[in-house]
């Protein structure tokens, strides 16, 4: 059964990176979300993708097995 992490303002960021150790699904965007994750405004959803991108594919996912 599918989970999705959605986390709102200051913990839209973490909440994604916990989503991405966990290999759960999240979802990102300027409902969820008005800043990337250096604190700078984001100029629209693409820039909150990106950042999101980012972030998913440099977070070390979680062993399983432990």
């Amino acid at each position: 059964m599918p989970i999705l992490l959605h986390g709102e303002d200051a913990s839209a960021w973490p909440i994604l990176r916990l989503a991405a150790s966990r290999r759960l699904d999240a979802r990102i965007g300027l409902e969820d979300v008005l800043h990337l994750p250096d604190g700078t405004s984001a100029s629209g959803n693409a820039a909150l993708i990106r950042a999101a991108r980012q972030i998913i594919q440099h977070t070390p996912q979680l062993d399983e097995s432990s």
